[in-house]
């Protein structure tokens, strides 16, 4: 049995399958299938896991830059997905060279002291299969830089329209100084709150 898509969810559920995403196997019936991710012109796509060179104690209410390292044999650009366990830590998508060091940001916006363990899987690299070099049918994106909130403007009308609500039903119990810190956050992470 060799198919190169997953079949449903029900399916899988029916016939009892494991998916183990690990070693990309599946098991059926007590029987261990290989599995490979494939794009869509059937090319196997290269996949591996981003590390921790060192262990990392991120103070609160701070960002660390830093170089993580990949292992795998990527030959083209790749593109880096944060996991979902960094203990509150915020990191971006990131888009780098394959070169086995990548240029990652954390940033703690908690009241604690976050550390993570040297070798900690903090995402996963994917091999860029195309880029598209013609971007006039893609749609435009606004870019509010931070900058503007330092020179005296209407905070207001630094916040996209559709997080204005939220942030002036925030603010109500916030000094103009907080106010002015949770509209930093809404237009540097406006990407998130969309």
């Amino acid at each position: 049995m060799e198919d190169p898509v997953i079949l449903g969810l029900d399916v899988l559920q029916h016939i009892k399958a494991v998916i183990n995403l690990v070693d990309l196997t599946i098991t059926v019936d007590g029987e261990k299938l290989a599995a490979a991710v494939l794009n869509v012109k059937n090319d196997k796509i290269k996949i591996c896991r981003v590390k921790l060179g060192k262990d990392l104690i991120v103070p609160p209410q701070s960002q660390v830059h830093l170089q993580a390292k990949w292992s795998g044999d990527c030959e083209n650009d790749i593109f880096v997905q944060p996991t979902t366990n960094l203990k509150g830590l915020l990191m971006p998508n990131i888009l780098s060279t394959a070169e086995h060091q990548v240029p990652v940001s954390l940033r703690n916006v908690t009241d604690k002291y976050i550390t993570l363990k040297k070798n900690c899987n903090i995402g996963t690299a994917m091999e860029v299969a195309e880029v598209i070099e013609d971007a006039e049918d893609c749609p435009t994106l606004t870019v509010r830089k931070l900058e503007q909130l330092d020179s005296g403007k209407d905070i207001l009308s630094c916040i996209l329209e559709h997080l204005q609500d939220m942030f002036m039903k925030s603010k109500k119990n916030l000094s103009y100084d907080q106010s002015r810190e949770l509209a930093k956050l809404l237009v540097q992470f406006q990407d998130i709150f969309a």
